[in-house]
């Protein structure tokens, strides 16, 4: 839905991502990247298609796989499906939108690798 996607100028969608701030390897110590899928979400798949394509280390999460995954998603989500939520660093990014989310997900990337 998009209310998860890109509505990166909208004032709620800015609280989101501070609310939501949280570092992956708070969530697992072995990821500095973390993309949490679900079973036959297309979303999900292109959101994983894209992280690997740029070249990146990554955890995947499956929410249906453990109940800590599926808590994790939940605070995330603020309950609501959102598909596909990356973590990057410390940067949220609910959905996957084909246009856009590729191009966040790698400055977040690049900005992450600066820093490590």
């Amino acid at each position: 839905s998009t209310h998860c996607i890109s509505s990166a100028a909208s004032d709620v969608y800015k609280r989101q991502l501070v609310i939501n701030e949280m570092l992956a390897n708070q969530i697992d110590p072995m990821c500095n990247i973390i993309v949490f899928t679900s079973i036959d979400c297309i979303r999900c798949n292109a959101a994983v298609d894209a992280v690997e394509s740029i070249g990146a280390r990554y955890c995947q999460k499956d929410i249906n796989q453990s109940v800590k995954n599926m808590q994790v998603y939940d605070q995330l989500s603020e309950g609501k499906a959102c598909g596909p939520i990356a973590i990057i660093g410390n940067k949220v990014f609910k959905g996957f939108n084909y246009e856009f989310s590729k191009n966040r997900y790698s400055k977040a990337i690049e900005n992450l690798n600066s820093i490590l």
